[in-house]
Formats: C-alpha cells, structure tokens, sequence
C-alpha cells in the first residue's frame, strides 16, 4: 500500500532565552522548557492572546512594522516564507512588553477579572466598584497582573515604609502650618472626587506661597510612602476623604521622626 508523502517545512529551533526580567535574568542557564511553562502557568500574570501574539513573533516576521495581531490577524498573516533562517531567541523583556500593550488595551471589567485572583492570593478581599478604580488607575504601568498586589499594596493596607530621603529634603518646619492647613481643607471638602479634590490643594499650595514641588511630594509620601506613583488625586478620591486625613494627619510624626534622627 502506497501513502502519499508529505513535505513538511523545517524551520529553526528555539536557541536560547534573553532577558533581565525577575527570576528570568539568568536565562542563558535555564531551560527553555521551564521558561515556557512559567510563562503559562498563570502565576506569572501573563494574558493568553499577549502569549499568543509573543510567540508567534519566535522566528516570524510579517514583514512590516506591525507587532499586535489578534489570532485571526496572525492566521491571516502567516506564511512560511517570512520564517527567519537564524534560531529564535526566548526575549523576557519583550514578553512584557507585548502583554503590558494587551493589559493596556483590556477594559477596566477585564482588568478586574484578571486582577482578582491575585489579589486573594495575596489575603486581599475588595469591592468590584473600588478594584474597577484602582485598575484603571494602574492600567498604562503594569507589565504582568503578578505585579499588581505590590502596585496597589498602599491603596489597601497601611503604609509601613517610607521615603526618608525625599522626607529629609522636603520636610522644613515652615512647611508644617501649610500641611496641616490642607489636611484641614481636605477634611472639609463636600465632594470628595479627583477634579475637586485637585482644585482644592493647588488653591491651598498657591495661598501657601510654597510652590507644587515644596508639598506634592509629601503629600504622595504620607499617603503611599513613595514619591512616584500613579495620579495623586486618583490615589486620594480612591482612599476615600477619612483615610486621606488620617493619613496625612498620621504622617506629621513620621516626618518629624526622620528629619530629628537624620
């Protein structure tokens, strides 16, 4: 009995794995196998079709400027013809930026969905309507949802760890009444939404005489301990009016304490 014979195409094997990304930075000595199953496993915070999209990308070029296809568009791009010669390369780096370009894209209900689960990991219960906000206002900074309960961990615990450096710089004693006198604005707002609440500290910082670089980041500081992080007025509506004055209020001791020990 005769079989037809079919030629199949061969094409390069996946040569190694680059990177600098977490646990993956010592990629030339881990196992590709390993490597792609952690991608996969769910606990690395991958989104399948940014997965998808990341390694069809292993040796193929559509031979444009174009990186994201949904799997029709990849199917409809496909050809054998566009498949390098040279060995493909693991690129962890580029694995994140291909999944940080599909969690931007996501919508705030699938950020939720996505998010949830690794925030009960992490004993973390919360709302739909307050984890909704919070997603969207870390949407544009993630790379992978594993980082999303270390992103937010200050929107939902207390602060423990502080910037001193940035306290030692900005924290003056005749910053003190200012401080004191918006935490005091703040508690008195009727409506306490990003917009408004913007409007009231710049119209506190301006009557102050200080300038937006003297008190902002002390009041990033006092609310999250860090000076960088998403928008602070969305952190503030987020933490809702009482925790933004306590907060804030709290924070005075903390300040004196590193600049008195500095």
């Amino acid at each position: 009995m005769h079989r037809n014979r079919v030629s199949l195409p061969h094409t390069q094997r996946l040569s190694g794995i680059d990177g600098a990304g977490g646990a993956f930075s010592q990629a030339h000595s881990l196992d590709q196998r390993i490597f792609a199953e952690a991608l996969f496993d769910g606990q690395h915070g991958f989104l399948p079709a940014a997965l998808i999209n990341f390694l069809a990308f292993l040796g193929w070029n559509p031979g444009t400027e174009q990186e994201i296809f949904d799997l029709d568009g990849l199917i409809d791009s496909f050809s054998i013809e566009q498949i390098g010669k040279s060995g493909a390369r693991f690129d962890y780096d580029k694995a994140l930026w291909f999944n940080a370009q599909y969690i931007a894209s996501q919508s705030v209900e699938n950020m939720a969905n996505f998010a949830r689960p690794f925030l009960e990991k992490d004993g973390y219960s919360i709302e739909e309507a307050k984890l909704k906000k919070i997603c969207a206002l870390v949407q544009d900074r993630l790379k992978t949802f594993a980082e999303f309960s270390p992103m937010v961990s200050f929107l939902l615990d207390s602060v423990s760890i502080y910037d001193e450096q940035m306290i030692s710089k900005k924290w003056k004693e005749e910053v003190r009444s200012p401080y004191l006198t918006l935490i005091d604005k703040l508690g008195a707002m009727p409506n306490f939404l990003g917009p408004k609440i913007k409007e009231q500290v710049s119209k506190t910082i301006t009557e102050s005489g200080f300038k937006f670089g003297d008190m902002l980041p002390l009041i990033r500081i006092g609310l999250s301990g860090e000076v960088k992080g998403p928008d602070l007025f969305q952190i503030m509506e987020i933490l809702g009016q009482q925790e933004v004055v306590d907060r804030m209020t709290g924070s005075i001791k903390i300040f004196d304490q590193v600049v008195t020990s500095a």
